[in-house]
């Protein structure tokens, strides 16, 4: 359970992507992208608060017909592939702050771009972070589906590789000729949210701190990110299929 509590969740989705123009109010199974991450929050058993972050006024209506608040339009200079998010975060959080009487304790950022991430999965993060003082932040990691001691670089003469992770890191010698039941387990970090305290973001200047705890993240369906038009075409089969079998 969580007691006394205030978690706001902040949905940024800029409208200038370079890989998927126009990504984020594409239509995915009958829905803008960026309205299922809306769905998710508005489904959650803690969040108090929804605000949409965006630099189009276009996305903001398409936000607020979903059910977040849109009470501001971001700057363009938090709205280019320079500005980090750590800056849109403290942006969105600063301005709830000065504007409102609402002062949220836990912060999450919900990416609209990864669909498929459940509701569930959302409120376990929220549960874990408020409900432990271990904790600076959460993230949801998935076990990863490339090694990262089976990685390569290609070394500055452009003609030999060398490892990607040098073997004196793990101290293990040609890790790429070994099977990866015989490696240390390695995780992906999820990229559909982060849970962190306001003072994480605001007092530490950090997304996570130094002590970062994890929810995992068991079903790979519940991992994808849309960066690509093929890695939208791969979520909507999914997600149809999903629908069509009647999945949980």
């Amino acid at each position: 359970m969580i007691k006394n509590k205030k978690v706001l969740v902040v949905i940024p989705a800029r409208s200038g992507s370079k890989g998927l123009p126009g990504k984020n109010i594409k239509r995915i199974c009958g829905r803008p992208l960026l309205q299922w991450a809306i769905l998710t929050a508005l489904k959650s058993r803690w969040v108090d608060k929804i605000i949409f972050s965006s630099d189009s006024k276009k996305y903001g209506r398409i936000a607020a017909q979903a059910g977040a608040e849109v009470p501001f339009i971001r700057p363009k200079t938090l709205a280019s592939d320079a500005a980090c998010d750590l800056e849109v975060l403290k942006h969105a959080v600063n301005w709830i702050k000065k504007n409102t009487d609402f002062n949220p304790d836990i912060i999450v950022r919900l990416q609209p771009t990864n669909p498929t991430f459940p509701c569930q999965l959302l409120d376990l993060g929220i549960e874990k972070l408020a409900n432990s003082k271990s904790y600076d932040s959460i993230r949801p990691i998935s076990p990863s589906a490339k090694h990262p001691l089976k990685m390569w670089k290609i070394r500055k003469n452009e003609k030999l590789i060398e490892p990607f992770v040098p073997e004196k890191i793990y101290g293990i010698k040609g890790a790429g000729n070994i099977g990866r039941q015989q490696l240390p387990k390695a995780f992906t970090q999820v990229g559909a949210m982060d849970v962190l305290w306001q003072k994480t973001l605001i007092k530490k200047n950090s997304m996570t701190g130094h002590r970062i705890g994890y929810i995992m993240v068991e079903n790979p369906l519940h991992a994808f990110n849309i960066d690509s038009l093929l890695d939208f075409e791969v979520t909507e089969y999914f997600m149809n299929r999903k629908k069509m079998l009647n999945l949980k």
